[in-house]
């Protein structure tokens, strides 16, 4: 097969239409006989429920459910009010320019409401003649209403109207399920009467644990700030609303499993949990253990040299969150912070964390349960507070055969210089700590093993990489005739290119992934000289500046035009409108400071928030 120049780059010469289809036909020959070039790929639908899905309702969900079908665009009154939005923007940039602006306070609330006391003129000036040239051009231009095509619309509303039925992702994101309602309550409710671990409750007492938050943030008025406080003690303006609860299938699983979801957002101690986080994360941080990604891994291992006659293992813990007993959770937590804050302040974060633990109320069906074991699921504390229980484990328990140890959060990875059933002996302290309350799920190669979304080699004392891909994914990336800017569809596949890059210790290896991956685009309808593009864009001769790059953030947050996104809205030229509004702006030298506004796409509905259903499963869409 002809490899290009050279093979360590992507395999095209500079593009020419003449050229373009003998350089596909050459580069998508096979490389072996053993490698899959299947042309077309088909997603996968698990159909789980005794329905007979359509041809048409077929068509719908192979979509996947992240496709957003063709919307109305937005009228001109929602584009004039973001606007108003954007010109407050402007105006409080000019504000606060001669205040020395401290550094970000994540605890401060915004306030929508608040303007500006007083106006610049020459800013005012400049926005009133904007925006009347933003309204002559709305006026000016009337896009056309696009509608879902007529067999998508059936299916849709088939699939909304049917009461026999539940459509959810499955876990691991590897596809659509079809379940029976009846059968997704049976394992619902069957998960909810463990009753050691839920609890059924008529109502949830609201006013007892406001009072209870309220004393213990009394106590420590020394402690927390003014904004803090304010933090902790705020009322979402909807009021407070019990967690829902919902189920993904694990068809990975035999049998079918369902993983337990539980969102925190409007509960109680929202508020609570976030605070927790932020205090808890710089010591999570500073852990040995403690492994970011996959990325970091790769660029650790990459300079690592094992011992001879040493091996490889993994294990990933069962059930992490409900396995952690309350009592021993919260001492370790105690252990593992003391040394970073005051008496005081450990005591006070022990004392926020035991009552979020233990007054954990969630919501399925209409019924309320209280969770009586384990973490608080769905909240921001609760995979620190795990993650930080498990280091507390492992650092009283070290080992001279542990050459080289890492957790990304229930999944570890390590290096073992002794014999296996050393190996056995040690990991039995998770189990042992806990009284068999953590249970571990070991693997152990002298020569490869998966490990989050790596295939990890070990060949001579030195690590190589592939990527790992599970058997069931049905890579229901987003279609290209999805309602999304061209832009996303741009940067997902540079980042999936990138990922792979990295991943691949050879050039063959990324080569093999730009194979596969191309097939699967095509089977998503992607163009073949859109993915080309893209595809150019990324030789393998890149990966080590990709892999050691480090992050920069931008310090200086952008002025947003919020827009929602329509084949037909780009039309507008909003975009050179406002380019004409910075030029002016900058012309003034009291607002040269102010940044260039961008314009924010904003989504429509997607197939999922149209066809899933996780609350009251019993009403219909």
């Amino acid at each position: 097969m002809w490899l290009g120049r050279k093979n360590s780059h992507f395999p095209f010469s500079p593009y020419t239409k003449s050229r373009t289809k003998r350089l596909r036909y050459k580069f998508w020959k096979p490389l072996t006989p053993t490698i899959d070039t299947t042309p077309v790929l088909k997603s996968k639908i698990h159909n789980l429920s005794n329905y007979a899905l359509s041809k048409l309702e077929i068509k719908l969900l192979n979509l996947g459910l992240k496709f957003i079908p063709p919307c109305p665009p937005p009228t001109n009154q929602s584009i004039l009010q973001e606007y108003q939005n954007l010109s407050r923007s402007l105006r409080l940039k000019h504000f606060f320019k001669d205040f020395n602006s401290p550094p970000s306070n994540p605890f401060k609330l915004p306030n929508p409401n608040w303007n500006p006391p007083t106006k610049y003129p020459p800013l005012e000036s400049i926005l009133h003649k904007h925006n009347i040239s933003l309204s002559t051009n709305l006026h000016n231009n009337i896009l056309p209403n696009t509608k879902i095509p007529l067999h998508l619309q059936i299916a849709l509303t088939s699939l909304r109207k049917n009461k026999q039925i539940i459509i959810l992702p499955a876990d691991k994101n590897i596809g659509v399920c079809v379940l029976d309602k009846k059968t997704y309550l049976d394992k619902a409710l069957e998960h909810l009467s463990d009753i050691t671990t839920y609890k059924k409750v008529n109502s949830l007492p609201l006013e007892e644990l406001l009072s209870r938050l309220h004393d213990i943030v009394n106590r420590n008025l020394n402690i927390l700030s003014l904004i803090e406080i304010q933090f902790i003690l705020h009322k979402p303006p909807k009021g407070y609303s019990v967690p829902n609860m919902y189920f993904l299938p694990k068809v990975h699983k035999t049998p079918v499993s369902y993983r337990p979801i539980c969102s925190y957002n409007g509960s109680l101690f929202e508020q609570t949990s976030k605070w927790l986080h932020h205090q808890l994360l710089p010591i999570l941080l500073c852990q040995k253990q403690y492994l970011r990604d996959s990325h970091s891994l790769v660029q650790t291992l990459e300079q690592l040299i094992t011992p001879p006659n040493s091996f490889i293992f993994s294990f990933d813990v069962e059930s992490l969150y409900p396995s952690i007993p309350p009592k021993l959770g919260l001492l370790a937590l105690k252990n593992i912070i003391s040394p970073h804050f005051s008496n005081q302040k450990t005591n006070l974060i022990y004392t926020l964390s035991a009552l979020t633990l233990e007054y954990h109320f969630l919501k399925f069906n209409n019924q309320i349960y209280q969770q009586v074991k384990g973490t608080a699921m769905g909240s921001n504390f609760s995979v620190v507070y795990a993650c930080l229980f498990l280091s507390y484990l492992e650092n009283s328990n070290p080992s001279p055969h542990l050459f080289y140890f890492t957790r990304y959060i229930d999944d570890a990875f390590g290096v073992w210089t002794g014999t296996k059933p050393q190996l056995f002996e040690y990991l039995n302290f998770y189990s042992n700590t806990t009284q068999n309350s953590i249970k571990l799920t070991i693997h152990t190669s002298y020569t490869k093993l998966p490990f989050l979304d790596l295939w990890i080699n070990l060949d001579n004392n030195r690590f190589t990489f592939n990527c790992f891909q599970k058997t069931l994914n049905t890579y229901q990336y987003i279609p290209y005739s999805s309602n999304h800017p061209l832009h996303v569809k741009n940067s997902f596949v540079s980042n999936e290119l990138k990922r792979y890059m990295v991943r691949e210790s050879t050039s063959l290896g990324y080569l093999n992934m730009q194979k596969k991956f191309f097939t699967r685009l095509r089977a998503r309808g992607y163009p073949t000289h859109f993915i080309l593009k893209n595809f150019r864009k990324h030789p393998y001769s890149l990966r080590h500046t990709l892999l050691f790059k480090e992050k920069t953030k931008k310090t200086t947050p952008p002025t947003i035009f919020k827009l929602r996104y329509t084949r037909h809205t780009p039309t507008l030229i909003i975009k050179k409108i406002l380019t004409n509004l910075h030029y002016d702006i900058q012309l003034d030298p009291q607002l040269q400071h102010i940044p260039k506004p961008i314009i924010c796409w904003t989504k429509s509905k997607n197939l999922h928030s149209l066809l899933v259903k996780t609350k009251n499963i019993l009403e219909p869409l």
